[in-house]
């Protein structure tokens, strides 16, 4: 994952591929279970959605208890935004046994919960204490990965992380329930897939990443920093698109953080605000944006933050934090 340490010799980045070769999209085994080797193997499927109303939801399942992963559980992870600024989150660890998931394409089972499909049609049913969502995702682009979707990080024997998007823009629908609440919903959602064997946190000290979408355009952006035996090296991966095509993908975005924040409850210090642009006069696309945050929330040793809807000169969404910016120039 770590471009120095491999002399630009990296299979999982992103490395401006022609339209064609962009648009190729997945293949749904690749969006399944992935067989895993190693004490360090770990995997999640992670989707989320902002609704026109101003509620969000996110639901991300592993296979294994993601804080204790030598314990025979698996982890379901629901999370509910409400327009006036509420976050409800529930955790549950039921047992492995009640955990089952496809090798063939992403059908994955726990107790009466699911998420299943391929593209370009995803279903989500999740149920954690007096949460629930049943959510139908339909694609607006292809599928994307990084090139192969696969790193190979200097680490010995276990080496692989694995990143594939199989929903980058996608319209969501159907139903949404909290306390006091069931609502039918629709907007827009993403849905991406972690997986790997290398010890994730002995690699990566902390990720910055998020996704927009303003108008026909959608971006997704990442910030990654190295643990600090890798010397805290970043590493970055951009995708743009418009409308149901994928337009440009690079690793060599222009990340920076302002207005460090150190809190004593978090492990992490936050930035208050990323700047980010991409492109060039030769390059399909250029531009540049902020994100400013607005609420966050901490997970364990990775640092995420998520944000609210905005608008800027046109409408503009983001799960990362408050964006607001502009596209230059995106050629097709």
């Amino acid at each position: 994952m770590f471009k120095r340490l491999f002399s630009g010799a990296v299979l999982g980045m992103p490395t401006g591929r022609a339209s064609y070769e962009l648009n190729r999209g997945l293949l749904p085994v690749e969006d399944a279970r992935h067989f895993l080797h190693g004490p360090f193997k770990y995997e999640w499927w992670y989707f989320d959605a902002t609704f026109d109303d101003g509620h969000s939801a996110v639901v991300i399942i592993w296979p294994m208890n993601y804080s204790k992963p030598w314990t025979k559980q698996c982890t379901i992870q629901l999370s509910i935004y409400t327009p006036d600024g509420r976050t409800m989150k529930h955790y549950l660890f039921p047992s492995r046994r009640l955990f089952d998931a496809s090798y063939e394409r992403c059908d994955v089972k726990f107790g009466d919960g699911y998420i299943r499909g391929a593209h370009p049609h995803y279903e989500v049913s999740v149920a954690a204490d007096d949460l629930e969502v049943d959510l139908v995702f339909e694609a607006e682009t292809p599928g994307w990965k990084p090139d192969t979707g696969v790193n190979h990080v200097p680490f010995p024997r276990y080496k692989s992380m694995g990143w594939i998007v199989p929903l980058p823009r996608a319209r969501v629908s159907e139903r949404l329930s909290y306390p006091g609440k069931d609502i039918e919903v629709k907007g827009h959602g993403y849905h991406d897939h972690n997986f790997g064997e290398v010890p994730f946190y002995r690699v990566v000290d902390n990720w910055h990443w998020g996704h927009i979408t303003l108008g026909d355009i959608s971006v997704i952006w990442a910030d990654i920093t190295a643990a600090e035996i890798h010397d805290r090296d970043h590493t970055h991966t951009f995708l743009l698109s418009r409308g149901s095509r994928l337009v440009y993908e690079t690793a060599g975005i222009t990340v920076e953080h302002e207005d460090w924040i150190k809190e004593p409850e978090h492990l992490h210090p936050y930035p208050r605000r990323v700047n980010i642009s991409f492109g060039s006069e030769v390059t399909p696309a250029r531009g540049e944006f902020a994100m400013t945050v607005l609420d966050r929330e901490i997970d364990g040793p990775q640092h995420i933050l998520t944000g609210k809807d905005v608008s800027t000169h046109e409408p503009a969404r983001g799960t990362y934090p408050h964006p607001a910016g502009r596209i230059r120039e995106v050629r097709l």
